[in-house]
């Protein structure tokens, strides 16, 4: 275990990229850390997989924090009840899955949820902190539509 001290601007999402440990393993490891309260000079444990930090971000944004209304709908309450998503990977859509699923939450394996695509693009990846979890947008839901 390695011990990190907080700096302005890190996340335990950035830390798990930048020292590539999957972000469930830092959660595991702080089981007392808020993720969305983070504080400068506040320290957290880090696993230690015998690799070294990497000098190169794997995606194209830094990521940013955006606030939404969080709702809960199954595939059942959909009009047909169906686990068909409206952007199947097998569809060319850069998705993860063909189907609804509700996935492990974790950054490999999310979970599928529904919004405009007009708010977040199809196939963006976010966490929700209180949920300690990943989902990953393929799916429209009619009532998140803005006209």
């Amino acid at each position: 275990m390695q011990k990190y001290t907080i700096k302005a601007g890190d996340t335990l999402w950035a830390l798990s990229k930048q020292y590539d440990i999957p972000l469930d393993e830092i959660l595991t490891a702080n089981p007392d850390v808020v993720p969305e309260n983070l504080q400068i000079g506040q320290t957290v444990n880090l696993p230690t997989r015998g690799k070294t930090e990497k000098h190169h971000h794997t995606s194209s944004g830094s990521g940013r924090t955006i606030s939404m209304r969080v709702t809960s709908y199954g595939w059942n309450d959909k009009d047909p009840p169906s686990a068909e998503i409206a952007y199947p990977k097998s569809g060319g859509y850069p998705t993860k899955h063909n189907s609804a699923t509700e996935g492990r939450g974790t950054y490999e394996d999310p979970i599928t949820f529904a919004t405009d695509e007009r708010e977040l693009d199809i196939g963006t990846m976010i966490y929700v902190p209180f949920l300690r979890k990943y989902f990953v947008m393929e799916d429209r839901c009619a009532s998140a539509v803005q006209a």
